[in-house]
């Protein structure tokens, strides 16, 4: 499938599953449209300051048949070691205004840092920011909670917004953009076919148009698919250490579950709604 790196041999999977427990998660719409036009203002001036550097960088470009940007090359993971995982744009199809990652009340690590680019995000226009989100490579993690909201009403119009035109939340991960898996029926009855959207959907609608108040679902809960694949020990620079893993793509199934936990909330307590040993049941 796209957003792959093609790596001879066979894949393996990582599987790592992160929650953040909404008081609610049905809420309701209110159009929004301030700020959009100082946003669209700020990208427009960003994209001009970066022309001159993009041409000079051409004009410099020595002549190459294929060739890896600076910190798109893939790298070697060894087990146990920590994965970053990054959050970056919110983007929509139906409107070409963009928004940081953390606009919306997301869960937050204890401090949001911006990630320096290296040239092959510069050129591909990325900005990323350090995510709640943890994993090590061949470790399998299961129903971590990353943090409990309670959203105002004000915020949960703010979500309902962007739900309703379709926002999808970008990450990355050693490079690689984050896709979703999405199953539609032909037309036709000829079976169901298979595509991949980059990011995911913060969440879905149902109802409206006749059917009375729409209701907006968000997106609680990230079933995240890391698949990896094993280096040869002639990919490994340094002889007699361990060669580790390449990771060959990056997937997440989002989903909205109401979580459920005993007692008070707090740092680590169990989640009843699933376990750390096996996958959640929608």
């Amino acid at each position: 499938p796209p957003f792959h790196r093609p790596r001879g041999g066979v894949e393996r999977t990582l599987l790592v599953h992160c929650v953040f427990v909404p008081v609610t998660s049905c809420f309701g719409s209110c159009p929004r449209r301030d700020g959009e036009r100082a946003c669209y203002g700020r990208q427009r001036s960003a994209m001009h300051s970066l022309l001159p550097f993009l041409l000079s960088f051409l004009l410099l470009a020595p002549p190459s048949s294929a060739f890896y940007l600076p910190g798109v090359a893939p790298k070697a993971f060894r087990d146990g070691q920590i994965v970053q995982l990054k959050v970056q744009t919110l983007v929509s199809p139906d409107t070409p205004l963009q928004f940081d990652y953390y606009s919306l009340p997301f869960c937050t690590p204890e401090r949001v840092q911006d990630l320096h680019e290296n040239l092959g995000e510069a050129l591909a226009g990325d900005k990323a920011h350090t995510s709640p989100y943890a994993a090590k490579m061949k470790e399998d993690v299961f129903c971590q909670a990353t943090c409990r909201k309670q959203y105002t009403g004000k915020q949960m119009q703010e979500f309902g917004d962007f739900v309703e035109l379709g926002y999808r939340a970008n990450m990355r991960l050693d490079s690689l953009p984050l896709s979703e898996l999405v199953t539609f029926s032909q037309e036709d009855g000829s079976g169901d076919e298979e595509t991949y959207n980059l990011g995911f959907s913060i969440g879905d609608k149902q109802g409206g148009k006749g059917e009375g108040e729409p209701q907006y679902t968000l997106n609680n809960h990230l079933r995240f698919r890391i698949l990896y694949h094993p280096a040869e020990e002639d990919d490994h620079p340094v002889s007699g250490e361990e060669p580790g893993s390449y990771i060959v793509g990056f997937h997440v199934e989002p989903m909205s579950v109401k979580h459920t936990y005993e007692g008070a909330f707090r740092d680590g307590v169990p989640l009843t709604t699933c376990s750390k040993v096996e996958s959640v049941g929608v």
